[in-house]
């Protein structure tokens, strides 16, 4: 089955693309389901949206300004008639690459650069994200005990930029490693302090709790810089990031279920249901808000936070994402 056939959202973008003939980045994180996270499945959808001949831009000012500059540069001895005929419209493969050359200019050095930030910044959301988890702070502390107790190893941890890497080099960085993560430690216990005292303070306090409170919000940004700090590997970022993701997942199912179970109830109390039937949905939905309450705990984190945080993992790797396509397709077209 096809992410059209699939999905209203998917069939709503190409509309709007196939009427616009394109879609802004902004459109698309808007309107892409929830459920399309998987690189495989944004393939898919850029390659529909490709053979739709609909193109992703940032602004509609800059899809303006490209257009202008393809016709500028277009030679005046020979125009080329890419309109579609009615007999044409869709089954001349020539006429089709034509017109889908023409709405998509080559890559230049500047655009080269541009789209090396906009994924540099989509995985700069994502880390930022992730390492202002209380579960992160836990985590990267473990790997200060394992590396310590031989259990792993600095390079299954961190890149080495040095082509040669020697044992000097190695037991050097494991030590530095160990310092890093015993000032992450610290700086997560000084972090759960601070919230225990800012839990203390009334709130009709409004000068002592915004001085802690911003305090507070310090600390917080402290450790996330230095968590940030630690060149880990890729598998090691991916599997921190994977953490999260399974976490605030599970938070989002319990809350589906939760939700169905409670219009249920809404329904079969108008409708007089039986009495052990209300029990048991009853009970449910007392599970569900323990698990809820279990996965909150769990993340350290209330969940409207838990939420924020996996939109921002999913905006961010889409950011990269898109990037990454539109640079491999912008170098296809160049090889081409």
């Amino acid at each position: 089955m096809s992410l059209e056939e699939k999905y209203d959202e998917v069939r709503q973008l190409v509309q709007i693309g196939k009427e616009k003939g394109y879609l802004l980045y902004e459109e698309v994180n808007e309107l892409l389901p929830a459920d399309i996270t998987s690189s495989d499945e944004l393939d898919e959808l850029f390659t529909t949206l490709g053979n739709a001949s609909i193109e992703v831009v940032d602004s509609e000012q800059k899809y303006r300004d490209d257009k202008l500059q393809d016709r500028r540069s277009e030679g005046s001895d020979i125009e080329l008639d890419l309109t579609p005929s009615a007999i044409d419209k869709t089954n001349d493969p020539v006429r089709m690459y034509l017109r889908e050359m023409g709405t998509v200019p080559l890559l230049t050095r500047e655009g080269e650069v541009e789209i090396a930030k906009r994924i540099e910044r989509g995985k700069l959301s994502v880390i930022k994200a992730v390492s202002r988890m209380p579960l992160i702070s836990r985590a990267v502390v473990r790997f200060g005990e394992q590396l310590k107790a031989g259990e792993r190893t600095i390079r299954e941890l961190v890149t080495f930029q040095d082509d040669e890497v020697t044992d000097d080099k190695i037991k050097r960085r494991a030590r530095a490693m160990l310092v890093q993560i015993e000032r992450i430690r610290k700086t997560h216990l000084d972090v759960i302090r601070r919230e225990k005292k800012v839990g203390t303070i009334p709130k009709r306090e409004k000068v002592r709790y915004r001085r802690n409170y911003r305090n507070l919000l310090r600390a917080k940004v402290n450790l996330s810089k230095l968590i940030r700090s630690i060149d880990f590997t890729e598998p090691v970022k991916r599997r921190l990031i994977d953490q999260v993701k399974e976490g605030a997942e599970a938070v989002q199912t319990s809350q589906r279920d939760l939700e169905k179970v409670e219009r249920q109830l809404k329904i079969k109390t108008r409708r007089r249901i039986k009495e052990e039937d209300k029990q048991r949905l009853a009970r449910l939905q007392r599970e569900l808000r323990t698990q809820l309450r279990d996965h909150a705990k769990e993340l350290e984190q209330p969940i409207p936070a838990i939420e924020k945080t996996h939109h921002t993992i999913f905006r961010g790797e889409m950011q990269a994402e898109l990037a990454k396509k539109e640079l491999v397709e912008a170098n296809l077209r160049l090889v081409v």
